[in-house]
């Protein structure tokens, strides 16, 4: 956690000259800047902005001087490569310098994980492949032994392995995955799109029937989803039948 404040500090405007320093340290000038050591200090900010940089050039005199200041929390201070003005940037009718502030921020990034996604599973098609990968197992015989209970669970195990592996779908789920989507919502959004495109395609009709069916689908998809919300608000461990995410990517096994 970092935090950074940029400001101007007009009571404390002042150029290089003699003059304008020692306004600087009028009882007034002191006062006011009070406020910001404070502040300061409580928060525990550095400047990121080196001294003796100039951020200002007044528009009438052309005199420089900085009121405007960058600080950054004292932990944070080591992760700042660069901040400097860009005199050369100054848009028109200002007379305040653009200045750059690059960190050295590294972000982490959620690992993307994979699951079987077996509510999404086609049983039929699952008992099918499990039967032919069963055929390729030696034909069951009288376990008299434990060797014997050994080999046949291992054969067991692998047919359904890679039954998995060719039947089940899986689903790759990333900080994106929203718990409450359903297939059914997938479908219903899919539709949704094919009645979005074409109201689109007749657009410059706005009596086709197209506008119609697309609004009225419209609110029918927007109760689907707050009802799917509620649900997860309501029952967040409830398990409910093939439930995937709107961009979770569900990908079949080899075929």
């Amino acid at each position: 956690m970092w935090d950074l404040y940029a400001e101007t500090f007009s009571e404390a405007e002042g150029g290089d000259s003699d003059d304008d320093r020692g306004r600087l340290f009028t009882m007034a000038a002191l006062e006011a800047a009070q406020t910001l050591i404070d502040l300061v200090h409580d928060f525990g900010l550095t400047m990121a902005l080196p001294p003796g940089i100039q951020t200002l050039e007044h528009f009438v005199t052309g005199k420089g001087s900085r009121p405007d200041n960058v600080w950054i929390t004292d932990h944070t201070k080591d992760q700042v490569l660069t901040c400097d003005i860009r005199p050369e940037e100054r848009p028109i009718k200002t007379d305040h310098y653009p200045y750059v502030l690059e960190l050295d921020m590294e972000v982490t990034y959620t690992v993307q994980g994979e699951k079987c996604a077996f509510r999404s599973v086609v049983w039929d098609d699952f008992r099918t492949e499990l039967k032919k990968q069963l055929e390729k197992s030696p034909c069951p015989h009288p376990l008299t032994n434990a060797d014997d209970m050994k080999v046949a669970d291992d054969n067991l195990t692998k047919a359904i392995q890679r039954t998995i592996e060719k039947v089940v779908p899986v689903a790759r789920i990333g900080p994106w995955t929203h718990r409450w989507w359903t297939t059914n919502l997938l479908k219903m959004r899919d539709e949704y799109h094919k009645l979005q495109c074409e109201a689109y395609r007749f657009r410059a009709l706005r009596e086709h029937d197209s506008h119609r069916k697309r609004k009225t689908y419209e609110n029918k998809y927007k109760k689907a989803i707050e009802k799917a919300k509620q649900l997860e608000d309501t029952n967040p461990g409830q398990k409910r039948r093939q439930r995937t995410g709107p961009d979770r990517k569900i990908q079949r096994g080899k075929s």
